[in-house]
Parts: C-alpha cells; structure tokens; sequence
C-alpha cells in the first residue's frame, strides 16, 4: 500500500511536470508565417510594402529580405535586409526600373524568426523620360504615335484629350512602343506618355511629371470653304496692304498656307500664316504678303498641322475667289459752275481685272448708302439723289470696283467706313 502511494506520488509528480515543461513550450513557440504581402507605393528607388501580421507567437519586429530579380524564389542570399517594427514598411536603396524579389520574416524578442512569407516580386518606377515621341502619317480619323523605349519600362501609360476639353485625358497602359488613337476628323489632341513597370499585382509609376512627353497630334485638317473676302486694309489706312477674309476654318490648323495670283492669273506668291492671323473664334484670317492695290486678284488657301516639327499640308485647296482693294484714290470736284444742275464728279484710280465699278452714296456717314450708278468708266457725275436734286450739305461716297468671272460677280472691298465726303453749297 505504501509502495502504491508512493508510486502514485512518484506519477503524479512526473505528469506535472509534463504538464508545466508542454505549457511553457507554447509559451515560448515561434512566430507564425505572415500573409497577403504586397506592394503599395513606389519611387524610382524605394517601394512600400504592406502585410497582414502573424497570430502566432509574438512578434515584434519584421525582418525584410530583399532578391535580385534572378533569384523568384529566393534561394540565394538576400541583397538587402531590414528590419520594421509593424507593416507598412519603406524598402530604399533600390534602383530605378528594377524588379526584385521579397519575402517578410516575423521575429520575436528572442529573435526567434517564423516561416518567410511567400515570395513576391516588386518594381521601382523607370527614371527617364520618354522620348522621340513622334507622331505618323496623317489620317482623316486616326493618329498613330511611337517613342523610344525607355530603360527599365515594362509597358507605358498613353493618354489624349482633344485640345481645348476640360475632361481628364483617357489612359491606356500598352506594353509596346507605339499606339494609335481612332479620333474625330479635323481635331488636335493632347497626347501624353509615360513609362511604367509592372509585376503581376503592381504598376510603379513614379512621378509622371518628370518621365512624361507631351505633345499635339492631328487627324487631317478638313477643306476651307466659304471663302468670302471681309475686308482690306486696316481701320486707320484704307490704303495698307492687308486683306481679311472670312470662313469655315479648320478646327485643327496649325496655321494656313496661302497662293495669290494676280489679275493676269500669274502667281504672286504663295506664303504661310501661323494661328496668330486667325480669330479667337476661328472664323476670320489676315494675309498681308504680296498684296497689291490697284489689281484684282485671287487667293485659295489651305490648312497646315505642325507633325514631328515641319508643316503638313491638307491635301485639298479652298476654291480660288477673286477680291481687291478699294480703288487707291477716291475724290469728288464741284464744278466751278456751282450750278445745281451741274452736280459734282466723282473720280477714282483704275482697278486692273476690274469689269466694271459702282458708285455709292448716302447723306450720313455712318448708314443710308445707296448704289447710284455701275459704270465701266472711272468717274461720275452725280446730278440727283433718291430722285431729287441735290441740295445743299454734305454728301458722302466710295467706289467699289466688280470683276465678272464665269456668271459671279467678285467685289472689291466695300466696307463703309472707308468712305469720304463733300459739302456742297449752291449759289
């Protein structure tokens, strides 16, 4: 019986020390693998990561170990460690456009380190900027664009908006180095592109702004039409060598290309413009270069986009017009009669290619003129007005000269305010 409780003491002794050395085991086990590592952050030399801790164990630190890009399943010996003391964690000293490989560690006070993570490739951003951005032939309702190929890019963001909108730009990540954009005739886009570099889960961008290439591309300008002369000269110089037009311009243009021929038909010359001649509201344009007075001439004008630094033409001409200045000199003489019957003369300067020339007069400056006479001579004798002879006061006038050409009739410039004025007095 002694021997029994004896024995019993000895078992139960023995028990609570399985007990006790099991308990503290579990205590003291090692922390447990961490999960669901990735990357949320990048520069062109540092990623960020993030990760869910370990239940198991208690750790207090997470030690980082960081592959080349030729060891996916980390076998070797990491080229950077470090250590954080909770998730997220910033991995620096990389370089750009790189890929790497990672795998998380949770350690205890003891240093007791649990199962690395599974192993997942990160990325830094590509640090140069895109370039030779160019853009193709052009193409009534398309634009294709290529650039060089930037060091340490996987794929790249492309973007375009039409030039004007306040919409944000529309992306698309490509993994060549070319793209083509099905657009709308006759339009200017903003076109933008940047270099990237992916892993499975992750896209590092960096910073666009340093790495991005921004231009303007084209779909080809449409035809001018409507093509109408507005008026010559200048509103302090009837007699400066400009002339405006109105029309239905291109929404794409650059600039314009112009080809001025003279009344003989002979080609005066054939120049450019950039947008600075056009109207805020695309509707008018100035030419100034070879334009002559005196002479009927014609003019048909086309539209050009700047691509990859040089003009590009639409293929399509305006329609040619004909226009001119106003006759150089104007005037009016009393007859030294001053008799009523005698009325006055009006004379003014031949206008080459000119068919024939009308006279227009009104009692005020600024409204009221009325067509009195169309004559092939280059002066008239005004005797009446609105059927009645002329009385004493001012009279104000000008002269438009008409070129006929195949059943239209072209004018020169008849804007009003050119115009000028005599006062008659009869005794």
């Amino acid at each position: 019986m002694k021997n029994f409780v004896k024995s019993t003491k000895t078992w139960m002794f023995a028990l609570l020390c399985v007990l006790f050395f099991s308990i503290g085991i579990k205590a003291e086990a090692a922390p447990g693998t961490v999960t669901d590592v990735k990357q949320t952050g990048d520069t062109t030399n540092a990623v960020q990561l993030e990760w869910n801790p370990t239940t198991v164990g208690n750790p207090t630190e997470y030690k980082i170990n960081v592959y080349a890009d030729s060891d996916p399943t980390c076998a070797g010996s990491p080229i950077i460690t470090g250590t954080s003391p909770s998730s997220p964690a910033v991995i620096k000293g990389l370089s750009a456009g790189k890929s790497y490989f990672v795998q998380v560690v949770a350690i205890d006070k003891d240093k007791a380190e649990g199962a690395p993570s599974k192993a997942i490739e990160i990325v830094t951003a590509p640090a140069a900027k895109v370039q030779n951005l160019k853009q193709g032939n052009l193409a009534n309702k398309k634009i294709s664009l290529s650039w060089a190929k930037v060091d340490g890019a996987n794929c790249y963001n492309v973007g375009y908006r039409k030039d004007g909108s306040k919409k944000e730009p529309k992306f698309e990540e490509v993994t060549t180095t070319s793209y083509s954009i099905s657009g709308s005739a006759d339009t200017a886009y903003a076109v933008y592109v940047y270099p990237m570099r992916k892993s499975a889960n992750y896209v590092a961008k960096g910073d666009p702004n340093t790495t991005m290439a921004a231009t303007y591309m084209y779909t080809t300008p449409k035809k001018v039409t409507k093509l109408k002369l507005y008026t010559t000269g200048s509103s302090t110089s009837r007699t400066a060598k400009i002339a405006t037009f109105s029309a239905k311009l291109s929404n794409a243009a650059d600039g314009y290309q112009y080809e001025l021929r003279g009344y003989n038909n002979k080609k005066i010359a054939t120049k450019t413009v950039n947008l600075k001649s056009v109207s805020t509201n695309n509707k008018y344009i100035q030419f100034t270069k070879g334009i002559r007075m005196g002479e009927f001439m014609k003019i048909r004008i086309r539209p050009y986009v700047n691509v990859n630094g040089k003009k590009k033409y639409a293929a399509k001409w305006s329609d040619y017009i004909w226009f001119a200045t106003t006759p150089k000199t104007v005037k009016a003489e009393i007859s030294p009669s001053q008799l009523v019957e005698d009325g006055f003369n009006i004379s003014w300067s031949k206008v080459k290619g000119a068919t024939n020339y009308s006279v227009y007069v009104s009692r005020s400056a600024s409204s009221g003129y009325k067509k009195v006479a169309t004559t092939n001579s280059t002066k008239y004798n005004l005797r009446t007005f609105n059927g009645s002879q002329l009385t004493n006061g001012t009279y104000y006038y000008y002269v438009i000269a008409n070129k006929k050409v195949g059943g239209k009739t072209y004018k020169s410039d008849d804007s009003w305010y050119f115009s000028k004025s005599i006062r008659i007095t009869y005794y």
